[in-house]
């Protein structure tokens, strides 16, 4: 009877985490098994590495290793959280898109789903403390879709390696990391 309770309790749980993701765009991921099972590890490792990459050319399937990875280590129920951003540069209108745009942006949709009820709008530094107390408070994962550019990348990283463990991140991008301390990266070729 308990051990049944906890099964549903457990299942309620993923299927309410797994609900925040996207839509799944494959049926099925092939020739990702060991990288996926890897990053999984890592990710689930309270003292693991809090900064992870998946990087490659577009189109190559970064986005779906990226979801299928999540839908693993949601399984686990070590993460209280989990946030899927994807950044859309096409979707900033006018606006030159530059480093600083997309940490904001990213700093802005935390804070929204980090903190829902918060009503009045905090500048700059005050998310970032707040994002970082909140995420080293407990486990989240975020997942940062669609990184394009070095200079994105590079600008994100320095600021998640203030805001990681507990917490984790994993990024996909089109750039490969190299140089970028507690970060690990998985390229796609």
């Amino acid at each position: 009877e308990i051990w049944e309770l906890e099964q549903l309790l457990r299942k309620k749980k993923v299927e309410e985490l797994e609900h925040k993701l996207p839509v799944a765009t494959y049926k099925k991921l092939f020739g990702f098994d060991k990288t996926r099972g890897e990053i999984v590890e890592k990710l689930v490792d309270p003292e693991g590495v809090g900064v992870m990459a998946i990087s490659g050319i577009g189109g190559i399937g970064k986005t779906s290793l990226a979801d299928a990875i999540t839908r693993a280590a949601i399984r686990s129920l070590y993460f209280k959280k989990v946030i899927w951003v994807r950044m859309d540069p096409a979707a900033i209108n006018g606006a030159s898109v530059t480093p600083q745009l997309i940490l904001d942006i990213l700093s802005l949709e935390l804070i929204r789903q980090l903190l829902p009820e918060l009503t009045e709008p905090l500048v700059r530094e005050q998310r970032h403390q707040r994002i970082r107390a909140l995420l080293r408070q407990a486990p989240h994962l975020i997942i940062i879709d669609n990184l394009e550019t070095d200079a994105d990348t590079g600008v994100l990283t320095q600021h998640l390696n203030d805001w990681v463990l507990p917490s984790k991140f994993l990024l996909t991008t089109r750039t490969r990391l190299t140089g970028q301390t507690a970060t690990l990266s998985y390229p796609l070729l």
